[in-house]
């Protein structure tokens, strides 16, 4: 870490940075800072310090304090950049939206007033909403990642309604068309999950039906219009939506339009292309494919692309270092088994070296949605198909590396569908698999009695008015523990997880016997260090973390361990 200023100070902080000495590092760069408040170099430094203590916020503002000072300070802004994205992926981006006192202030007037929304006549009097519209974290990751907070979400759908009261204007604030544009992003990635009043809807309807009309004279139309009305309803189904494309001189507009626009025509185009592999025929298959048929799962934005590849076995090893003696393939046939919207393929073909990928799934929608985001990240060593496990050994093709994980518990018969899978692996290949937990899913079950006792449909209208019930709850009700899922944030997701129309769940010692059946050697689980830390504490013997009665349990004794899933590694006999 250099800087240009000769200051002792500063130089007292790099040395300590230099060191990895990062709490007095901190302390030397705030007080340099003090005196050279204007300094660039050393808020972008500071920012680095911030963010190996792991406070992201503090991070964040120094990196956009160091690049507002410097524009050329490229270092600074690739800090901010990375940062913005690796913070979403964690989830931590309420965090970050939250640490500002008018996004604070707009979240207990949203809270205060509701049901009812704040008119726009009283929420422009109000400094806060310009402000919040100017947040720079806010519009990110509104365009960024999807957001899983509650209270963010009431404060969004206030504003989204207090946008809706500006569309009959000619022109709005340019901060508000952003944040317009943004909002409608959101939207659309989390399918539209918001609560919308009545009023709402009857504007809703007005809006669309004029720009219908506006679009077929090829009158022009206001771009802050077309991004109100894209945060209540998909602009891809306005007749001849296509005419929008090219017609926006507004960047953000512009990236409104490729995602509800462009996007889905891409879609479109590739559903007409992809191949059926198999027949469909299972009666509880056809049914799962038509849930996904109408909510594609899950609805991702971005991922990261990895610093560098890895083989598999290099990636194997780091995850299991007991692996080691194991025979690894340099170059890997894999098959993704229910492969859904792409997001886990698109990760792991960016990572693995020399793979070539097999992606299927029933789903022609989720299908569509994982090439077009496959092209659009240049993944080109993947091949996608329609088609049905239980019909997958018809291609006559075997395989180094299966992965299907969220799938088979969706099937009639789960293990009859894993044994299939097994026939295709090749010997000594590897198969990563996830299964719903018995114990960890008792909280959803409940969910699902709640739901059948309420009388909640499977329809997206259903969905949206069991959440906003559900929010509504008093904090001691168990039902208001389901916000605390992210799968609560999007209508496909919160479909997935409650509103299922198959699930089956399956127990440790059940997969034990079928791993002895069947000739497979158990790896190890996909868990977080701290679940590690823990089991190696109360079984120091089992040091490779592979005995399954102990992580019965354990299990028995932490019951949302695997609240997730089940997710783990096998090995087929050579």
């Amino acid at each position: 870490m250099n800087t240009s200023s000769g200051s002792a100070l500063f130089q007292k902080a790099n040395d300590l940075a230099n060191r990895s000495q990062w709490a007095e590092a901190r302390e030397a760069f705030e007080a340099a800072l003090a005196q050279q408040p204007t300094h660039a170099e050393g808020h972008n430094q500071l920012g680095f310090v911030y963010a190996q203590l792991g406070d992201g916020g503090k991070a964040l503002r120094h990196f956009h304090q160091a690049f507002t000072l410097k524009p050329s300070l490229h270092e600074a802004f690739q800090n901010f950049g990375h940062l913005l994205m690796v913070l979403a992926e964690q989830d931590f981006t309420a965090t970050i939206i939250k640490d500002n006192q008018a996004v604070l202030d707009l979240i207990a007037r949203a809270k205060a007033a509701w049901p009812v929304r704040v008119p726009a006549a009283e929420l422009l009097n109000d400094p806060r909403f310009l402000e919040t519209a100017k947040n720079p974290y806010l519009l990110f990751y509104l365009g960024a990642t999807r957001l899983r907070d509650a209270e963010i979400e009431q404060m969004l759908t206030m504003l989204r309604a207090a946008l809706l009261d500006l569309a009959p204007e000619p022109t709005v604030d340019p901060n508000y068309l952003a944040l317009a544009g943004a909002i409608a992003c959101q939207c659309f990635a989390n399918e539209y999950v918001f609560s919308t009043s009545a009023g709402e809807t009857k504007k809703t309807e007005a809006l669309r039906t004029q720009l219908a009309a506006d679009l077929d004279a090829g009158r022009e139309i206001p771009a802050h219009r077309l991004a109100i009305l894209a945060s209540y309803m998909p602009l891809h189904r306005l007749p001849n939506a296509a005419k929008l494309l090219g017609r926006a001189n507004d960047p953000g507009l512009q990236a409104l339009l490729h995602q509800q626009v462009e996007g889905p025509q891409q879609e479109d185009k590739i559903r007409g292309e992809l191949p059926q592999l198999t027949p469909i025929e299972d009666e509880i298959s056809v049914k799962v494919r038509g849930q996904y048929e109408e909510n594609p799962y899950p609805r991702w934005i971005t991922t990261s692309t990895p610093e560098r590849q890895m083989s598999f076995r290099e990636y194997m090893t780091t995850l299991f270092p007991h692996t080691q003696s194991r025979s690894f393939k340099d170059n890997v046939d894999v098959l993704f088994a229910g492969c859904g919207t792409g997001s886990v393929v698109a990760g792991f073909a960016q990572l693995i070296a020399n793979a070539k990928i097999l992606a299927v799934d029933l789903s022609l929608s989720s299908l569509s949605y994982a090439r077009r985001m496959a092209q659009q990240y240049r993944i080109g060593n993947v091949e996608f198909g329609q088609a049905d496990i239980l019909q997958l050994p018809s291609l006559g093709r075997h395989f180094d590396v299966i992965s299907s994980t969220g799938v088979m518990h969706h099937m009639a018969e789960p293990f009859r569908a894993w044994r299939t899978l097994v026939s295709m692996l090749n010997p000594g290949g590897f198969m990563h698999i996830g299964f719903y937990s018995e114990i960890a899913r008792k909280e959803v079950t409940e969910g699902w009695a709640y739901i059948k006792q309420h009388g909640y449909g499977k329809s997206a209208d259903e969905i949206r008015r069991f959440r906003q019930d559900v929010m509504a709850l008093p904090d001691s009700e168990p039902m208001k523990r389901v916000l605390k899922s992210p799968d609560f944030y999007s209508t496909s997701d919160l479909r997935d997880l409650l509103f299922h129309e198959h699930e089956l769940r399956v127990t440790i010692p059940e997969i034990k016997q079928f791993l002895t059946e069947n000739g497979l050697d158990f790896i190890g689980w996909d868990l977080p260090p701290e679940t590690r830390k823990l089991y190696a504490r109360e079984f120091p013997a089992d040091q490779p973390m592979v005995h399954l009665d102990n992580w019965q349990r354990f299990e028995e004794k932490y019951p949302r361990t695997f609240s997730q899933m089940y997710k783990f590694w096998v090995q087929k006999a050579a």
